[in-house]
């Protein structure tokens, strides 16, 4: 293989002429490939390229938006004063009736009274019943306050204080 006469790098030219040189071919070789990347890096400059609006960016851009402190304090400064109104959904109508059953009276034990099933509750005389819901005529559901306990109760073993 022919040595070459003088150090060179790829920006300098060779001195060495034949064209097997294995260290010219390489340094003209880097030399091409150096101005095709700056040749392509240019191009890729000058071409811009659209972005879709996907949904995914739309929804990046809405909670931007969203989460802006300058546009949460307008809305803060707007709504001041202003009542707003909630709808009922289908869950706030069910628990509203469901509170209609409730009674807020307490109801106190006449008698003593021992649970025959499982979802029945204990008393005795005496004894403070609060949470009291109506099950038809001769049944209620409540909690006894002393035991902390509830269940099923019978209607005419209790009374309303």
């Amino acid at each position: 293989m022919p040595r070459v006469p003088k150090t060179t790098s790829p920006n300098q030219d060779s001195k060495c002429l034949p064209v097997s040189c294995q260290f010219c071919k390489l340094s003209r070789l880097l030399q091409n490939q150096r101005i095709k990347y700056k040749q392509s890096a240019e191009m890729e400059k000058a071409n811009f390229t659209s972005v879709v609006d996907t949904p995914e960016i739309i929804h990046a851009q809405q909670v931007k938006n969203l989460s802006s402190q300058l546009q949460y304090q307008c809305d803060l400064k707007n709504s001041k004063g202003k009542i707003t109104v909630v709808q009922d959904t289908p869950e706030i109508l069910r628990v509203k009736e469901n509170q209609k059953n409730f009674s807020s009276k307490i109801f106190r034990a006449m008698y003593d009274y021992m649970a025959a099933d499982a979802d029945e509750v204990s008393f005795r005389d005496g004894d403070a019943i609060v949470n009291v819901q109506a099950i038809d005529e001769g049944w209620m559901y409540g909690t006894v306050q002393r035991t902390g306990r509830t269940g099923m109760l019978p209607a005419n073993y209790v009374e309303a204080i």
